[in-house]
């Protein structure tokens, strides 16, 4: 069989738990080799997530593997292909109209078997329910940090101001944001407001000039946070 292979690197606060790109093409390198494998390319996407197929370096390698006869798209782990079960059946159902087979090394997944194809399915829903719970997980303490005032980002949002790590009320600011969501409540496009806010020398707390989507965002902090000063 003529072998394509895929790599994926996203990472992780504990480093040693993320396998490297060069790694997971040197392992699934000698997969081959063991079973007598002909790699025809290796492809791979470096700090992007599974959450999703839009990424090139696994399009590329799809594609490739489709045009291949007897192909077979081999991967360190079936994680580092998708983390979304709706995505890997789709994956799953192309490979299989052309004929291709998976391999996995962690799982050791082979889809030209019954049992290998259940056990890809398998493996898919609970790579999903992972990804939930720490989606959850990580909602819930943000929830939590801005319950206590604490910042949740690098910086803080118009109308706040950062004291010891915690949330204060900026005086200033928080006129300003009163003002754009009173522009917005009368019809005025973010856009519009993004270029009155620049035109008139004011900046977003990285230093940048603004576009909609910062005063879309700060919209949404305001309807979120609801604070106490936004109808004084």
């Amino acid at each position: 069989m003529i072998a394509v292979i895929y790599a994926r690197f996203s990472p992780r606060p504990n480093a040693a738990e993320c396998e490297s790109i060069e790694r997971q093409v040197s392992n699934c390198r000698a997969y081959c080799e063991a079973f007598k494998y002909t790699v025809d390319s290796a492809h791979f996407d470096e700090a992007l997530s599974g959450k999703d197929t839009n990424r090139p370096g696994l399009n590329t390698a799809l594609d490739r593997v489709c045009e291949l006869p007897e192909g077979v798209l081999v991967v360190a782990e079936i994680s580092r292909l998708t983390r979304s079960i709706r995505d890997q059946f789709d994956i799953a159902d192309r490979l299989q109209k052309h004929g291709v087979q998976l391999a996995s090394l962690k799982e050791r997944v082979d889809t030209s078997t019954p049992h290998g194809r259940l056990y890809f399915t398998l493996m898919g829903a609970l790579n999903q329910l992972e990804r939930e719970q720490v989606s959850e997980r990580t909602a819930a303490a943000l929830a939590f940090k801005r319950a206590k005032r604490e910042r949740t980002s690098r910086y803080a949002p118009l109308g706040w101001k950062t004291n010891d790590n915690r949330i204060a009320s900026n005086e200033v600011e928080r006129r300003l944001v009163r003002q754009v969501c009173k522009d917005r409540q009368a019809g005025i496009t973010a856009r519009i407001i993004a270029i009155q806010l620049s035109e008139s020398g004011t900046r977003t707390r990285s230093g940048k000039r603004f576009v909609a989507r910062d005063v879309y965002k700060m919209c949404e902090i305001v309807k979120r946070d609801k604070p106490e000063w936004l109808n004084d």
